[in-house]
């Protein structure tokens, strides 16, 4: 089985209004991997939190848990990233000014 670790950090409240993906890296449970930031401007943490958890567990039927500050969807298929088990763990950031 294949697995991949997808990490996705959003921060909010920065002054750009501009969607923008960055790869990074960061370290879970002792290991550095690569994981995805996006910044979105405008909203709160409570609905980006909101909004992510209904694509990923309603519309894409994923089942999802809270782990160590992450919410994930472990070894299950998204078919909008491939047609492998995927570990995805999500994290919503409030940025701090």
């Amino acid at each position: 089985m294949e697995k991949f670790i997808f990490f996705i950090l959003m921060a909010l409240g920065l002054d750009s209004y501009a969607q923008e993906a960055q790869a990074t890296q960061i370290e879970f449970n002792k290991v550095k991997v690569q994981d995805v930031l996006v910044s979105v401007a405008g909203y709160n943490v409570d609905f980006i939190q909101n909004a992510l958890q209904f694509r990923l567990e309603k519309v894409a039927g994923l089942k999802g848990t809270n782990s160590k500050g992450f919410r994930t969807n472990t070894a299950q298929m998204f078919h909008d990233f491939g047609f492998v088990k995927y570990d995805i763990y999500t994290s919503i950031l409030e940025n701090e000014k």
